[in-house]
């Protein structure tokens, strides 16, 4: 993970409500070029700083 996925990792932890803007920046952002890169890895850290995802079986 570089420097700065930590970093937003770590300001979504700190501030959850943060993630529903980042979220709609990257949706919103989706039709240009890169959005859709933008966007996973948007969802990738919003996910991470939830403690991440487990499969169940």
């Amino acid at each position: 993970m570089t420097s700065h996925d930590a970093a937003v990792i770590t300001m979504l932890r700190e501030d959850p409500d943060m993630a529903v803007d980042y979220l709609r920046t990257a949706f919103d952002e989706l039709d240009e070029e890169g959005g859709e890169t933008a966007f996973l890895m948007a969802l990738r850290h919003v996910v991470e700083a939830q403690g991440g995802m487990t499969v169940s079986r």
